[in-house]
């Protein structure tokens, strides 16, 4: 028994989709090397993908035990911890893990949608900033940017960030959907249509 073989088996399952096969691999895996934290983060993410949010938590924690400056570890548990409804430590750990990598725009994206999801549109908005600062060209944290700016009546911020987004990105039909809608909302009738007109062009099945 070898558990470099059993985590390169186990790999091959999760890389294939075959996450219950994949899942019985690793757990081979960690019972030869319990302290294996690539395992242990694997696991965790298969077994969320699976719906097993307390198993994946579980594993995700002991991962980051072990490695706590990992913030792939850290990203994984908050993802698991949202997916079972423990919305502040997923906040704590999502922070966690963007302070550990500043650079991944994901982490704060993450954030953001988590934080709209429990009505805290300010802090939102700021997450969305910090995924942008990190990747300028993030078009779902512009978008969603826009959107949660619209929601909260900044009409001038949602479309100074369309605009942004659609500078880099002309044919990003969900922006020019929303750009249409703030158009029709602020009395642009015809520039609204001219902007769906424009996001059917991109986009047949919006028309």
């Amino acid at each position: 028994m070898n558990a470099k073989v059993d985590f390169q088996r186990a790999l091959q399952h999760h890389q294939s989709g075959e996450l219950v096969e994949a899942r019985t691999a690793y757990e081979r895996c960690l019972a030869l090397s319990p302290d294996h934290h690539p395992a242990l983060v694997n696991l965790g993410s298969g077994c969320r993908r699976l719906g097993l949010f307390d198993a994946a938590s579980q594993h995700l924690r002991r991962a980051v035990a072990l490695q706590p400056k990992d913030a792939g570890a850290h990203y994984n548990l908050a993802n698991a911890l949202r997916d079972a409804g423990d919305f502040g430590a997923a906040e704590a750990s999502y922070r966690r893990a963007a302070s550990l990598d500043p650079q991944d725009a994901g982490i704060p994206y993450n954030l953001g949608i988590l934080l709209a999801q429990i009505g805290r549109e300010i802090d939102a908005q700021q997450a969305y900033r910090q995924a942008i600062v990190a990747d300028p060209n993030h078009r779902e944290a512009r978008l969603n940017l826009a959107a949660s700016s619209s929601g909260l009546g900044e009409v001038s911020g949602a479309r100074q960030e369309l605009e942004a987004l659609l500078e880099h990105h002309p044919d990003f039909a969900p922006a020019l959907n929303n750009l249409a809608t703030l158009q029709q909302d602020t009395g642009q009738t015809d520039a609204a249509l001219a902007t769906l007109r424009l996001a059917a062009e991109c986009r047949p099945d919006l028309s």
